[in-house]
């Protein structure tokens, strides 16, 4: 990187390529795989997701729990001056997906094998942002639909383009915008034909004219699910995102009538959150 950085960020970890990964949240813990879960905790996250998943089942509506691989799992090789504990096998991601596995039949997605698998589609996450982007997205989107059985979309034409300025870049304002870097991204508007705010932090309901499948969903997500938001409205007849993780009895009453399918969405660092959630149906 031609630039000098003030390493002491609190926020973001600058590696010398103009890569940059998020610091806080436990990220860098989470990146060793320093930490676990205890079996209580496992306990009261799968009884959270179990509930739901039950009611799901009870109303005739399919649930998937997904996880979304935090930047450092997918390009760890980039990062020097973290060493790991242990092997990603034994993350706390993975603890999650066997315990689940073993212990419940809620059906979960963490796309970790297919985001390592096809890192050579190109960059599956901004080197400037914590996120992925709509191609590493994408990737995760084919992982949820084969777990839904259904049918993905395609992608005849992708595009080339630029992200200057990531919310890493915004976290540490001595870094320059990155101009050079070039991402490969499906051709969204190919596709698409509607009316989304996927940036909304609130409720937001999509509708897309040219939908492939004849089934609405209903998704409980966090900043992860913007890069999903498009390829879920090009599939969906219509589209509710809540950016939240608990499930309320509004949106119980919701569901009933308007979603065929229900997922929730978390990045891996947030997981443990889900522990202290409560699946409460009056």
């Amino acid at each position: 990187g031609g630039y000098s950085i003030n390493e002491s960020n609190e926020q973001v970890l600058v590696e010398d390529d103009t890569w940059l990964f998020y610091k806080q949240q436990h990220s860098l813990r989470n990146f060793a795989n320093k930490d676990v879960l205890n079996e209580q905790e496992l306990i009261l996250l799968k009884t959270y997701l179990s509930d739901i998943n039950n009611w799901c089942k009870k109303h005739n509506k399919k649930f998937l729990f997904v996880i979304a691989p935090d930047k450092n799992k997918i390009y760890g090789e980039h990062i020097s001056k973290v060493k790991k504990e242990k092997p990603d096998s034994e993350s706390r991601a993975m603890q999650v997906v066997n315990y689940l596995r073993q212990n419940s039949d809620v059906p979960t997605v963490y796309p970790y094998d297919a985001l390592i698998k096809n890192k050579d589609m190109g960059l599956l996450y901004f080197k400037n942002d914590t996120h992925w982007n709509t191609l590493g997205g994408y990737i995760a989107y084919n992982e949820i639909m084969r777990a839904l059985k259904l049918k993905p979309i395609k992608y005849n034409k992708f595009k080339e383009t630029t992200y200057p300025r990531g919310d890493l870049t915004a976290m540490a304002p001595s870094i320059s915008s990155d101009n050079k870097t070039t991402y490969t991204v499906p051709d969204i508007e190919s596709v698409y034909d509607g009316d989304c705010d996927y940036d909304n932090p609130d409720d937001t309901h999509c509708t897309n004219a040219h939908y492939a499948m004849n089934k609405s969903l209903f998704t409980l997500r966090d900043s992860f699910s913007i890069a999903l938001g498009p390829h879920y409205a090009s599939t969906f007849k219509s589209v509710d995102f809540r950016w939240r993780n608990n499930i309320t009895n509004q949106d119980l009453e919701y569901i009933k009538n308007n979603a065929d399918i229900v997922i929730l969405e978390v990045v891996e660092r947030n997981v443990p959150a889900l522990a202290s959630r409560k699946f409460t149906e009056d």
